[in-house]
């Protein structure tokens, strides 16, 4: 008699949910893990991602050019 195959029990994968923040610079809150605000605000604070592209990056590109002496 031909033994019946051995079902191995699959993985559970726990996904744990994105959070809910409160934006530093703009006050909104937004799902998910938030970006780094610096130069704008501390570095442990978190920022959502549309004061990410419209406030931050522009600051920190900013910094660069004035470092590099350029406008």
């Amino acid at each position: 008699m031909p033994r019946k195959k051995e079902v191995k029990p699959k993985p559970v994968i726990v996904v744990e949910p994105e959070p809910t923040l409160t934006c530093c610079l703009c006050g909104k809150e937004f799902v998910g893990w938030g970006n780094n605000p610096s130069p704008l605000a501390d570095e442990d604070k978190k920022c959502c991602d549309e004061c990410n592209y419209t406030k931050v990056i522009p600051a920190r590109l900013a910094e660069i050019a004035e470092h590099y002496g350029k406008e």
